[in-house]
């Protein structure tokens, strides 16, 4: 079956255009890692921002909950990574009530959640320095290098998918 190139790279290609190199280096890097999964220095070299992909992923979430009702899906612990990995590549720091909050569930559920997730080693709490009340919660380097896995295949995939004009 013939794949066809997206719309924007058939237009770059009649105008005589390059496509950004850049882009390019991407898509290479992208078709080439299915061999390279297991070479962690190629896929950690991928140019890619994971933290805007990360915080892409939640918002898309918010859009579709608003179109088909947030009642019908529910992935507390999901938007809560996506949520402390994109703050985290962001730099900033994420206090227990705001990780209840991008869990989008009951404040007593997100904070089981957080305690179990710490339980598992995915979350670590760490103490404020300065307002002994305040606690702020991130990955542990086990999820941060998991979720860097995972957001690096869903790119890929995702990329692959449109490449193939489906």
């Amino acid at each position: 079956m013939a794949t066809h190139a997206p719309a924007k790279l058939r237009r770059v290609r009649r105008a005589g255009l390059q496509a950004p190199s850049t882009a390019l280096e991407i898509v290479r890097s992208f078709l080439a890692a299915p061999a390279a999964e297991n070479d962690p220095q190629m896929v950690s070299s991928t140019p890619l921002d994971l933290g805007s992909f990360a915080r892409h992923l939640y918002d898309e979430r918010r859009i579709r909950d608003g179109a088909l009702g947030a009642e019908l899906f529910a992935d507390p612990m999901w938007d809560l990574m996506l949520e402390l990995y994109a703050s985290a590549a962001d730099g900033e720091k994420v206090s227990v009530s705001r990780a209840c909050a991008a869990s989008r569930a009951p404040s007593s559920s997100a904070l089981r959640y957080i305690k179990e997730m710490t339980a598992k080693g995915l979350v670590v709490r760490d103490e404020c320095r300065s307002d002994a009340r305040r606690v702020y919660v991130r990955l542990s380097d086990k999820a941060r290098n998991a979720m860097t896995d995972l957001l690096n295949r869903m790119m890929r995939d995702r990329l692959m998918f449109g490449l193939a004009g489906r």
